[in-house]
This record gives C-alpha cells, structure tokens and sequence, in this order.
C-alpha cells in the first residue's frame, strides 16, 4: 500500500495528489511536469491533525521502512515484503509505530513553511536502517493504552516483524548460518500530530487521550519549527535536446524519444543514464528494465562466464568460447514480489546474452525503473548464493566478501504476452502479468 500525498504546484500553487512511490510530478492545471528528488536518500511527510485540534499541537516524528527482505540459508532461500514504522523519538510515552496510519490517511510533503512545532528526530536514519537489519528494537511491542483504557497490540508489519527478531533472538533460528539482504528498501520520516489537553497527551488524528502517559518538564524544549524542506525539482525536459521527457509517474528513469537518452534525477539536476536493448523483437508486448551489473568480489576472479560457472558449480559444460565471454549480474530493475524478484534475476544471469545499443526505440511500452542501480548491487549476493546447486562453496564467500560495482548500464528486454505471463523470448524465463501490475504499487 502506499501514501496519499497531497503537495502544492512549485509554478502555480495548485494542489496536487500524489502516491509516495511518485517521482514525477504532473500538475493538471498548469501542465508543468517536474522530477522529484531528496538528496538525503528519503522524504518527510506529514499528517494534518483532525478538525477542532488546539492550536498548539506538535508533531512526533516516526521512520517508516520499506522493502523486501531476504534471509539466504545452507538449504532454504526466504523471502518476504516488510512495511514498518518506528517512534524516532526517546519520549517513549508516545505510540512505537503508527500502524496502519501510513496506509489509509493523507499526507503532505513537509516543508519549512509548515505551520506547528516539530519534536527533533533523536534515531539517525543510518541507526534506524541498522536496527531494522538487525532487529534491535529498544521498546516493549506488546502494548499500549488506548483513550477506554484497553490493551492494543500492535498493528502492521512492525508487530510480526519484530516477533519474528524474538524468535531469531530465542534460537529459534541462527544467524550464523544464515546472509540478510534487504533490497528495494525505501525510507521517509512522517511527524504526526499530538496535543495536550487537561494535562492529558492526546492522539491529535483520532482525538483520543493515551491514559498513563505524562511528558516531563523539559519536553517543550526539545520542541522547534520544521526543518528546512531538501525536496528539489527538475523539469522534465531533456537537457541534451529540450525534447519533453517521457516516463511513467513512479519512474527513476525518465526518456527522450527525439535524442533517443534516457535520464536520471540527481542533486545536481539530471543526470544521463546509459541505455541498452536486448535484440530488437518487433513482436515485443512490453519492455522491462534491468541493471547489468559488473561486479568485482575482493579475491574472487570473477571475469568470465566459465569463471562463473565453475565458481558456482553450475550443471553445465564449460564450453571453450565461455572463456571469452564477459559475465555480468543481471538485476531487476523493477519492484515486484520478492520471489519473482529473485527468479527472474537468477535466470537472466545464468541464461545472458548479448545486448547492444539503442539502433530504434522501442513502439511498445516502457516499464517503469522502480528500482537504484545500488540497491540492485545488494541483490548480487542473494542471487550468486541461489545460483548454485552447492551453497556451502559459496556461503563463507558470501558473508566474508566485499561486493563493489564496477560498472552498470540499464538494459531493457522484450517480453511477449502469453495467455496470463509475459515470456522473454531470449532466456525463456516468465513473469505473471499480474505480478508486474501489482509490482507498481510497491
């Protein structure tokens, strides 16, 4: 599920609604179309309190994270799509997640000019992102209380996540034998609104009291305007040509149909993406990206197909010519349930063939780029460990090796519809069509 944004127009003022997974910005009124990007690697939203709310209400802030998770094993391969929130404030009267709050209500896009006061962020994204990883929770998650005085669990990906850390935790499962992976993740801080009335801290979207929670005396000092707003625009015009870009709403990766360039959203305005098609298939229904990724793996020689294929003992004959043939990572370059995610990427590595440059853009369709080019190098490893049939070769490997990116160009394949899935004519691997409609709200 995704947020529901509601932002000004930066030219006309306009309102606009957004998904949180939108990095396009089209304003119905004035036409103009604008790529977003935050420099600090996430976004901050914020909740508007509820109708009759005093005026002096402050907003609390909470990490919220996004992603797929995978845990890689001797024999077994786990996988699953995680969605929690976190109090990033040490005030622990406050609620440690917002539930489904993130799910359901609107927000808006934080901003200087944001009226209220603002309690500081005391959790750092980094340490945030680590106690994810590894499961460091600093509260107690079975309970809070609620205006009638009952006992709530809590609710969302948080309350399951964070008991299946306990499980790890009680020996149910070991980490030393076991590599994580968390891919595609995507973080935003959220403030939401709470006040004070009759001496009672009160939820300021529900309007319901938190019995037993009282605020020291030193709490209104940590209280400060909005911070300054990083949120930066670009048109979406092509800085080669001025031809207008082309792209869906969530895409990275945005392209020019005159020039034949495709561009990316950085600090420092719009930055050129390399751009690659596997065969020229005019029979193509859809065309999906994905990242071919030279990866160096300190100790490793790692410079062939036949290199690869002895490494990961891979049931097939190594034959003279595969000496000579470079080997790539292949990553998709697209959100999308985390088994196909794996499955896709592990075939189109062992099944690689040739890709050139751009000769005609493709008439069909475009999927959109959901997914980094460095989020995918976190997949490399998930994806060399399931490749094999033989993990114990390449497990000690994986959890002891540094995996760095030496290059990376965005390569688009064909795919041919086929009753309900999409085959990629080349290496034969299938992708449900359903799998890639739902894959665009992740």
């Amino acid at each position: 599920m995704n947020l529901t944004l509601e932002h000004e127009c930066p030219q006309c003022g306009a309102p606009v609604k957004l998904r949180e997974i939108d990095r396009l910005l089209v304003c119905p009124y004035c036409r103009v179309r604008l790529l977003m990007h935050s420099p600090d690697n996430h976004y901050s939203y914020y909740f508007l309190p509820r109708a009759g709310t005093p005026s002096d209400f402050f907003f609390v802030p909470y990490w919220r994270f996004r992603g797929m998770k995978y845990t890689l094993s001797l024999s077994t391969t786990k996988h699953r799509f995680i969605d929690p929130s976190y109090l990033a404030s040490n005030f622990a009267c406050f609620p440690p997640s917002l539930g489904i709050r993130t799910q359901t209500l609107k927000m808006r896009f934080l901003e200087s000019k944001t009226p209220g006061l603002f309690l500081r962020s005391e959790t750092s994204l980094d340490e945030f992102v680590h106690r994810v990883e590894k499961c460091s929770f600093s509260y107690d998650v079975d309970e809070f209380s609620t205006k009638s005085g009952e006992k709530s669990r809590l609710s969302g990906d948080l309350s399951s996540f964070v008991e299946e850390c306990r499980r790890s935790a009680a020996g149910k499962s070991s980490t030393k034998e076991e590599y994580q992976a968390f891919i595609g993740e995507s973080t935003s801080l959220i403030f939401a609104p709470f006040y004070i009335k009759r001496g009672q801290l009160h939820d300021g979207m529900a309007g319901s009291s938190l019995r037993g929670c009282s605020l020291p005396e030193e709490f209104h000092e940590h209280l400060t305007r909005a911070p300054a707003s990083l949120l930066r625009f670009w048109p979406a015009l092509c800085p080669s040509c001025g031809w207008e870009l082309n792209g869906d709403r969530e895409s990275l990766v945005l392209f020019c149909k005159n020039c034949r360039t495709s561009w990316k959203a950085t600090e420092r305005g719009l930055e050129r993406v390399e751009f690659l098609v596997l065969g020229q298939d005019s029979e193509a229904d859809l065309w999906v990206p994905f990242w071919r990724l030279d990866v160096e793996i300190d100790g490793v020689e790692l410079n062939s197909y036949a290199d690869f294929a002895q490494l990961a003992s891979i049931p097939r004959v190594v034959r003279p010519e595969m000496k000579n043939q470079p080997f790539f990572f292949w990553a998709a370059a697209f959100k999308i349930h985390p088994a196909h995610f794996l499955r896709v990427s592990r075939v189109m590595t062992m099944n690689q063939t040739e890709s050139g440059k751009l000769h005609e853009f493709p008439r069909t369709s475009l999927y959109p780029v959901t997914l980094p080019a460095d989020e995918a190098l976190e997949s490399v490893p998930v994806i060399f460990g399931s490749a094999g049939p033989v993990r114990e070769k390449l497990f000690d490997l994986i959890r002891s090796s540094q995996f760095s990116l030496r290059d990376c160009k965005l390569v688009y394949a064909p795919l041919v519809l086929r009753g309900y899935d999409y085959l990629q004519p080349h290496t034969k691997v299938t992708i449900p069509a359903n799998a890639l409609k739902w894959g665009r709200e992740l």
